[in-house]
């Protein structure tokens, strides 16, 4: 925000150069030694003016550049978290529909065998990401 209020306080500033240049050289044809002065150092003036606005600039993309990176961290972030999530839903809700007629559903073990693959299904995709090193701490 504080670099943001820089740059406009400098447009601003900025805008008003060209008036005044313009006064100055109105004004030399009357008083050409003291106003020729006037108008060098607003000349001076225009071209630090111009180096400011380059470095705002600058700092404004920099800016601009570090949001870019935090925001790619968190939708990476949030691209694990679901590619990780969905397996499991999706076998946990196939599971938890109470069908009559389906495979394994009298066997002591079964619970414990969904158990099992729906951990399979969270841990292949972690284990992927982090040997692809996709995962942030990477």
């Amino acid at each position: 925000m504080h670099v943001g209020g820089l740059e406009a306080r400098l447009a601003r500033s900025r805008a008003a150069l060209p008036g005044i240049t313009r006064i100055a050289v109105f004004t030399c044809k009357k008083q050409p030694a003291r106003i020729e002065t006037v108008r060098n150092d607003l000349v001076a003036l225009d071209y630090f003016d111009e180096q400011l606005t380059e470095k705002l600039q600058f700092l404004l993309d920099a800016i601009f550049g570090l949001t870019s990176v935090n925001q790619n961290s968190v939708m990476n972030l949030f691209t694990v978290a679901s590619v990780v999530a969905v397996p499991p839903v999706i076998l946990a809700g196939i599971w938890g529909m109470n069908f009559r007629a389906m495979p394994g559903l009298s066997e002591p073990w079964r619970c414990a065998m969904a158990l099992g693959v729906i951990l399979m299904g969270i841990l292949i995709p972690l284990g992927i990401f982090k040997w692809r090193g996709w995962l942030l701490n990477d």
